[in-house]
């Protein structure tokens, strides 16, 4: 199914290119590390070595594109994508808390960006609109949806026919 491939790139992406060295490391991180690696907080810290732009890389993001970050939370890799798609691409950043889309909202401003769309979702329903996504990046959420089935066939129904 072309949905798997183009949601869930993240994390098959993170493990080849720590399998195959890709990241700079010898090998792949110790568990803590990892947790390290992809904690996210306000503020956004990352280590010096960024594991989490492998599959931003590997999705060849342009000018023009419209993308959807599922859990956005405070936006580390929205921002990012939204400087990949400028200056005409749209990335919208879907989250079920408002709290996190404020955060999202305060480093847009404080970046000055353009093209990120807050949504607020619902558990079942992600907002977005049928047709017009391109790429949807999962990343750290997947466990946490309370019916996947729903949710990824709304997703499925948002992306456009060759997304």
């Amino acid at each position: 199914m072309r949905l798997t491939g183009r949601c869930l790139v993240a994390s098959a992406v993170l493990a080849v290119a720590w399998s195959t060295g890709a990241t700079g490391a010898a090998a792949a991180p110790a568990a803590g590390e990892v947790v390290d690696c992809l904690a996210v907080t306000a503020d956004d810290p990352r280590p010096s070595t960024d594991l989490a732009s492998a599959p931003l890389a590997a999705m060849g993001l342009g000018d023009g594109d419209v993308v959807a970050d599922l859990g956005v939370g405070s936006g580390y890799h929205a921002r990012r994508m939204a400087r990949l798609v400028a200056p005409t691409g749209t990335v919208y950043g879907v989250d079920i808390q408002s709290e996190m889309l404020d955060i999202l909202r305060g480093h847009i401003e404080r970046e000055g960006l353009t093209g990120i769309v807050p949504v607020l979702s619902e558990p079942d329903d992600p907002k977005l609109p049928e047709g017009e996504i391109d790429w949807i990046l999962i990343v750290d959420v997947y466990h946490e949806l309370s019916d996947p089935v729903t949710v990824l066939t709304k997703l499925r129904q948002s992306l456009k026919p060759d997304g």
